[in-house]
């Protein structure tokens, strides 16, 4: 007969050695989501010391550099902060649909957890998500002794204002206080999910004379985060202040924080203020440069490393758009980091429109798609009074030539449209207790200075 032989099976004394050898341990966490390291910090004090060193967050990082978007969020939390959910959107991929189908994707998506919302446990003191798999959970779970937190709650009641977020950068949000008037306000870099948030307050600045012969500190026209992890683990914030204390003036200090050295720095150099640009909105970091948009399409921007700006002017067929006519804009880079777009929606032909990138080296906008979503109405009808927001652009993935597809969000639904084919994949959103989905969740149609964020995955440090 012959002899069976049968693999041995790990024994808990092996899988003990596993957990505590520091590098095999390291080299299968840094592979790890990270919402569900962060619950992994429970398991030991060794391993919540690991997974909390910096060098450790770094190292995820660079082994995860394309993190996909998991949500996009409005940009106030004067209601608890909408949001919605995205990491579901892989169901689409085997749902694809044409113009002319009249086939609905069985199944719903179900992500409806906030990953702003966390438990507090009022005994230990300690705060941790409700859920460390991303956006996965209906509601929190039931423990005693703990209550909801929030981070940007517990900003808002210490100053007593809602936070609004103004940018999003690679994971990390650069938020303030929503209706301040103080020329110094507080900042707040918040990363979602490891729950921290830093407090960011720009040094007082001397006073300056203006021409009323009122002493005031200068005004801070605009602050931007520039983060980018596949260089470093830190982070930078740039401010520009008015010299002359108005909110108007021509002329610019640059501050910079550095979270490497945390401190913050004044400039020797200046930046001359370019009148079509709204500097306290539009701001996004791409290409090792702070950018700012214009009203007619233009890009100041400020080159991080090299501390120097310049100015991009707009394709000339901008100015024949009658800016008043618009109703929403998009500007932001592309998923992978490599590519700026611009999407202006115009009255009265919101689903025509053109999508243009920005050439890598600042050479300017050039036309990339010429975009009719009048065939998706039959499927949309909301999308015929603009109910649709364009919520990002990503290249397809698995495709033979290159290919992207529009993130769209029109009332209870989430629609793929693929720019090339023409041919579109739709989700439904799962119904969220106090979200009435026969409006947008996320919404900067009515509100052109309103604007959507996407939240991705990180555990980059904001100290």
């Amino acid at each position: 007969m012959a002899q069976r032989f049968y693999p041995k099976r790990c024994t808990s004394s092996t899988a003990e050695t596993v957990a505590n050898t520091e590098e095999l341990l390291t080299q299968i966490l840094v592979r790890v989501p990270a919402r569900p390291l962060v619950r992994f910090k429970c398991v030991s004090k060794h391993w919540l010391s690991l997974i909390s060193d910096p060098r450790f967050c770094h190292s995820h990082t660079l082994q995860n550099p394309n993190t996909p978007i998991s949500a996009v969020f409005c940009d106030t939390s004067q209601q608890p902060f909408r949001f919605i959910p995205l990491d579901d959107l892989d169901r689409m991929r085997g749902a694809c649909r044409t113009n002319h189908e009249n086939q609905n994707p069985s199944g719903s998506a179900s992500p409806t957890c906030n990953p702003l919302d966390y438990d507090y446990d009022t005994k230990t003191g300690r705060t941790f998500p409700v859920d460390p798999l991303p956006l996965c959970c209906n509601k929190s779970p039931s423990r005693s002794g703990s209550t909801s937190f929030n981070p940007l709650n517990f900003a808002q009641n210490q100053y007593d204002d809602d936070i609004r977020i103004i940018q999003s950068c690679n994971g990390l949000f650069l938020c303030r206080l929503f209706r301040s008037e103080n020329v110094n306000p507080p900042y707040f870099i918040l990363n979602p999910t490891t729950n921290q948030f830093h407090t960011l307050i720009p040094p007082p600045a001397t006073l300056v004379t203006t021409a009323t012969g009122e002493q005031v500190e200068p005004y801070i026209i605009s602050t931007a985060l520039a983060f980018d992890p596949s260089k470093s683990p830190h982070y930078k914030v740039v401010c520009l202040r008015t010299i002359d204390g108005s909110k108007d003036g021509a002329i610019f200090h640059v501050v910079i924080y550095s979270s490497e050295t945390q401190s913050w720095r004044l400039l020797d150099s200046f930046i001359e203020r370019v009148f079509s640009f709204p500097y306290h909105e539009r701001m996004l970091y791409w290409n090792g440069a702070v950018n700012w948009l214009g009203m007619y399409g233009e890009v100041a921007y400020f080159h991080i490393d090299e501390e120097r700006d310049d100015f991009i002017d707009n394709p000339p067929h901008l100015y024949e758009k009658d800016i008043c006519k618009r109703k929403s804009r998009y500007f932001r880079e592309s998923c992978d980091g490599h590519h700026l777009h611009l999407i202006d929606l115009f009255d009265p032909c919101l689903t025509k429109f053109e999508v243009l990138e920005m050439g890598r080296d600042y050479s300017g906008w050039f036309v990339k798609y010429r975009v009719d979503l009048d065939p998706l109405c039959a499927s949309f009808p909301l999308f015929v009074y603009g109910q649709f927001v364009v919520l990002f652009l990503q290249r397809d993935e698995n495709e033979e030539e290159e290919s992207s597809s529009l993130l769209l969000h029109t009332p209870g639904k989430l629609i793929s449209y693929n720019l090339e084919s023409k041919t579109f994949k739709s989700v439904e959103l799962t119904p969220k207790a106090g979200v009435d989905d026969s409006l947008l969740r996320v919404d900067a149609a009515y509100y052109p200075k309103a604007s959507n964020y996407p939240y991705m995955e990180t555990l980059a440090s904001v100290k």
